[in-house]
């Protein structure tokens, strides 16, 4: 359960850094 629960929370850690990445590029 706890699996099921830290998964998507890691998904969308690395979706904001990845996003943060990108707008830092595009400055």
């Amino acid at each position: 359960v706890i699996f099921t629960i830290a998964l998507p929370l890691v998904a969308a850690s690395i979706a904001r850094v990845m996003a943060m990445r990108k707008v830092g590029a595009s400055k």
